[in-house]
């Protein structure tokens, strides 16, 4: 797994609720579309990431 895609996972683990892909790019340094890569790969693995237009 890719330093980026663990950056991401972290960050949505130590959140206490939804998390914008805005957020995590601007925290990471990166681009919303190389956020929703890295989550696409995640979910790849087996992790349950759940989003929502409104929330996150």
């Amino acid at each position: 797994m890719k330093d980026t895609a663990i950056n991401v996972l972290k960050i949505l683990e130590e959140s206490p609720g939804p998390v914008s892909g805005e957020r995590i790019a601007e925290q990471l340094g990166i681009t919303r579309s190389a956020v929703w890569k890295q989550v696409r790969e995640l979910r790849r693995l087996g992790y349950g990431i759940a989003s929502s237009r409104a929330e996150g």
